[in-house]
């Protein structure tokens, strides 16, 4: 042992008198230690080995000097060396974990001991000063604390309800959610034992996972009913490294109702006649449903993740990058008709609805699509079609003969001539209206449809026309196409029509009732004066008795000296609706 060390066991030996463990432990670690001496006055008078190497002075920069110069400024001003030489002579020894300061100016901190100083009188005549650098103690104790309030704080923060528990059941730790949750008061859980209420609370399943994990170390994660909330809870339970349990209960309710109604869903689109399938933006086939066995022939394993133009005929393939480019851009595809190719290579007429599938994110990410089989329909659609084109092909047979039979009938006089005229004439206009309605699959027709077929054999720009959208029914539209027939040619013949000036305004309105009505109006002006007639001719009876019959209304003929007026009035509860 060096000289230095010897003095330094010797000064240590008086200083600390009978307590001879410490200044052997001092030695036997010196350079882990700064041990300084220094006189009444704080001036140094002895600086060791690790002095030097935790301060940074060497001992001949630090002899007389004072021992404020490795205190922080802050403890200088407040004058805390003084105070710690003033607790260490009136106390026999001051302890003190502060900051410090090393020559370099960096901060360290540090645990001490200031003892006296005693000649062999007794007589105090200096202070001996231990120091020993904590620093990463403190930087990890720091850090250790501030982890620790970040986790209190998450745990605060958090909507699950969290509690902790020691290894003899005794709550250490209960967040705010579970305070809510149970509607107890943390500072009345702290301490007390889990076993003793809790199981009743949580349920008997959750606890004998409380039970297990306590015995056999092992994380669980169940799903339970809560007791006391009647709510779905998903119970996390670990075990934690002094022996305890960390628990976390999160309410799973809304998730649950969730997952029910995805299974309703997909039973119903399980069970759907209608075949159901979804797509990815590539095209692959993403979901398929028995629907869809049943309408192509593939099963599901057969066709997930293949190409959706599997089941395009080839004349088809650029429909589907169509619909893609529609879906990517967030559209919905209403429903339209197509077709499709079975497994076996057989077409199938179907009706197709495709519309966006959107992520949790609300990005979309696919499409859905439904496809119903309309094979059925569509011959059906086409038996009617043929049937109606032989019925109005036979109609057509059928007027035809009246007419070749009218020009028999009718003899060779310029009455004979008119008359025969006249009634060819409404046999074309009955002719054309059954186009119309040919057109429409005897459907019925549109009143506007109606009014411009009537009006065709003469010049647009002498009529006014307007009026809402109305559908009529096959046996109005011909009883209206008749009417404004007669009524066009009589405006020809003597009114509106028959000079190069006269107008004619047809339009019609809704009136609302129960039910609604529609109101005509024939109004001719600019013709010749009009002075009514010595009798009602064929037309006349045609319009008044015929057509209001037809209609289930009114119409009405006023012969105004301005022009030729007719009014039409007759309720829609057996016609089309409107589209306003």
């Amino acid at each position: 042992m060096s000289d230095k060390s010897q003095s330094l066991l010797a000064r240590a030996r008086a200083i600390f008198g009978d307590r001879e463990s410490l200044p052997q432990q001092i030695l036997d670690s010196v350079t882990d230690y700064a041990v300084v001496a220094s006189d009444l006055e704080g001036r140094v008078t002895s600086w060791n080995e690790g002095a030097r190497r935790i301060l940074g002075w060497t001992e001949e920069e630090m002899l007389g000097r004072p021992m404020d110069r490795f205190f922080t400024p802050e403890d200088v001003a407040a004058g805390a060396p003084a105070q710690e030489r003033r607790t260490a002579y009136e106390n026999g020894f001051a302890t003190d974990e502060r900051w410090h300061q090393r020559k370099s100016g960096e901060r360290f901190w540090a645990s001490g001991e200031l003892t006296p100083l005693k000649e062999s009188t007794g007589e105090i005549v200096g202070y001996v000063k231990v120091l020993r650098d904590r620093t990463e103690q403190r930087r990890t104790e720091s850090a250790l604390a501030a982890s620790r309030e970040r986790t209190f704080e998450i745990l605060e923060s958090i909507s699950d309800a969290f509690y902790a528990l020691d290894p003899q059941w005794r709550f250490t730790y209960v967040n705010r959610k579970a305070e809510e949750w149970w509607g107890r008061r943390r500072d009345d859980l702290i301490g007390k034992d889990f076993r003793g209420a809790f199981p009743q609370v949580v349920g008997s399943e959750p606890y004998e996972a409380h039970r297990r994990v306590m015995r056999e170390r092992q994380p669980v994660r169940i799903e339970a009913v809560s007791a006391i909330l009647h709510r779905w809870v998903e119970v996390s339970i670990y075990p934690t490294n002094d022996g305890g349990l960390s628990v976390y209960f999160r309410d799973i309710s809304e998730r649950k109702r969730a997952e029910e109604a995805e299974r309703q869903l997909a039973a119903i689109i399980e069970s759907s006649d209608d075949a159901i399938l979804s797509i990815d933006l590539t095209g692959a086939i993403a979901s398929w449903n028995r629907g869809a066995e049943r309408l192509y022939g593939y099963r599901a394993e057969e066709v997930i993740g293949q190409p959706i133009t599997i089941l395009l005929p080839a004349d088809r393939r650029d429909e589907e990058a169509r619909i893609l480019e529609r879906i990517r851009h967030g559209e919905r595809v209403e429903s339209y008709e197509s077709i499709r190719r079975r497994k076996d290579g057989s077409p199938v007429e179907v009706s197709l609805t495709v519309s966006p599938v959107r992520d949790a994110q609300g990005q979309i990410v696919g499409a859905s699509k439904i496809a119903r089989d309309i094979t059925g329909r569509k011959q059906a659609e086409r038996l009617q079609d043929l049937l109606v084109h032989e019925l109005n092909h036979r109609v057509k047979n059928v007027l035809a003969t009246v007419q070749a039979l009218a020009r028999q009938t009718f003899g060779s006089g310029q009455w004979d001539t008119t008359a025969r005229e006249s009634f060819e004439a409404r046999l074309l206009a009955m002719s054309k209206a059954h186009d119309l309605l040919m057109r429409e699959n005897w459907k019925g027709a549109e009143l506007s449809q109606v009014v411009a077929e009537a009006l065709a054999p003469y010049q647009r720009d002498r009529f006014e026309i307007g009026g809402p959208s109305l559908r009529l029914s096959p046996s109005v539209a011909l009883a209206l196409n008749l009417a404004l027939h007669e009524l066009a040619t009589n405006a020809a013949k003597y009114g509106a029509l028959s000079n190069a000036s006269g107008r004619i305004a047809i339009a019609w309105e809704i009136q609302p009732g129960d039910p609604p009505h529609l109101l005509l109006r024939w109004q001719e002006s600019g013709g010749p004066p009009v002075s009514p007639p010595t009798r009602k001719g064929f037309g006349s009876r045609l319009i008044e008795r015929g057509l209001g019959h037809e209609l289930a209304g009114e119409a009405r003929i006023t012969y105004d000296p301005v022009g030729v007026r007719c009014e039409v009035k007759a309720p829609l509860a057996d016609e089309g609706q409107t589209d306003e």
